[in-house]
C-alpha cells in the first residue's frame, strides 16, 4: 500500500513538473521514478525564470529617481543640517523599532496569559465537573 501511495505521489509530482516546465518553455523528459543524478531529482530547479510583474516590484532602479532626489537635497543642507537629520532619523528609527519590539511583548505576554488561563480551566473547573 505504501509503495503505491509512493508512486502515485512520485507519478503527480512528474506531471507538475511537465506542467511548470511546458508553462515556462521548457521541455520536459520524465525519468518514469528513475533518479540518475541529483540534477533530475524532485525540488532542484536549476533553471527557473522569474515573472516579469516580479521583477518589476524588487528593480531597484524603480525607486532610483527618489534616491537621488532625497541624495541630492542631504548633500545641499548646511553640515548642521545634515546631523540634524541624521539625529532626527535615529530617532525615529528607534522609536518604531521600540514600539515592534513593544508590540511582540505584548503579543508573547497574551499567549503565555492565554495557555495559563487554559490550564487553570482545564485542571481546576474540568475536574470540578468530571467529579460530579
Amino acid at each position: 500500500m505504501k509503495s503505491s501511495n509512493n508512486s502515485n505521489w512520485q507519478q503527480r509530482l512528474q506531471e507538475l513538473e511537465a506542467e511548470v516546465n511546458q508553462s515556462s518553455g521548457q521541455t520536459s523528459t520524465p525519468n518514469n521514478g528513475q533518479n540518475n543524478n541529483a540534477e533530475s531529482t524532485p525540488g532542484n530547479y536549476t533553471s527557473y525564470t522569474i515573472p516579469e510583474e516580479l521583477k518589476a516590484m524588487t528593480n531597484p532602479t524603480r525607486y532610483q529617481p527618489f534616491l537621488d532626489r532625497t541624495l541630492v537635497w542631504f548633500k545641499a543642507l548646511p553640515q548642521v543640517g545634515k546631523i540634524a537629520v541624521v539625529v532626527v532619523g535615529a530617532f525615529v528609527t528607534f522609536s518604531v523599532l521600540r514600539s515592534v519590539l513593544q508590540l511582540v511583548a505584548a503579543i508573547a505576554s497574551l499567549a503565555i496569559l492565554g495557555i495559563l488561563l487554559y490550564l487553570g480551566y482545564k485542571f481546576l473547573v474540568a475536574t470540578q465537573v468530571t467529579d460530579e
